[in-house]
């Protein structure tokens, strides 16, 4: 009881910002970076590919609201930043440990991301992380260990150590609530493609869907 009313009195800023919707936004703000920077290859690939000046007119124009957008989601993500850091003073052992492992997922599932979208077919000139292009065969050991083995026993020491009775208590919601939406997506999905109404299921957009589902409610459970 008493870590559940220490998170009620950190969860606001000077400002009265909730702790969660700051870390959502970062969240948020960083994948729309990413997203950003691999247009940005993908642009000037095919401009190159189409014999295109990357500094005439739509060059220019291109880099300009590139670098705007990417200053501008760079800028949210080191202010909110400095505003979790700000509050991490007044946070309990426990919540300054969570949101660092947190923040760790969030990294490595950013750099995942990179590597899978700079690492595959680049002949299309469209880096893609969620294509089913050949990739290294090191580069898919590497990710294979991350994703199959730490990054679960991270997620396993954060169960163990760092999640309290409201965390658990979102975490069963989100995880109930995305295994529902993965039941009846995936075999309404692929009744409408028998039927030819729809293109064959994608796993990537199944799995995706269902982790996007899990978070949303996570952090409206615990935040909202």
């Amino acid at each position: 009881m008493t870590d559940l009313m220490e998170v009620k009195m950190v969860d606001f800023d000077d400002g009265g910002e909730p702790q969660g919707r700051l870390m959502l936004w970062t969240v948020i703000a960083g994948l729309a970076l990413i997203m950003t920077l691999g247009a940005v290859a993908g642009f000037f690939a095919q401009m190159d590919a189409d014999g295109k000046s990357a500094f005439g007119t739509v060059g220019i124009v291109a880099m300009g609201l590139f670098a705007t957008t990417i200053a501008g989601l760079a800028y949210v993500v080191w202010r909110n930043m400095g505003k979790m850091n700000k509050n991490a003073a007044a946070m309990t052992r426990r919540d300054r440990l969570n949101n660092k492992i947190l923040l760790v997922f969030g990294a490595a599932g950013g750099a995942i991301g990179l590597v899978l979208a700079f690492t595959g077919d680049m002949s299309t000139q469209n880096p893609n992380a969620f294509s089913s292009d050949p990739i290294p065969a090191i580069v898919a050991v590497i990710l294979a260990v991350v994703i199959g083995l730490i990054m679960p026993l991270l997620s396993y020491y954060w169960h163990l150590k760092v999640v309290d009775e409201q965390e658990e208590a979102a975490y069963r919601a989100g995880a109930l609530i995305a295994m529902y939406a993965f039941w009846f997506t995936a075999p309404t999905w692929w009744l409408l493609w028998r039927g030819g109404l729809l293109p064959a299921p994608d796993g990537i957009a199944l799995y995706m869907m269902t982790i996007v589902t899990a978070l949303i409610v996570w952090l409206w459970k615990k935040y909202g």
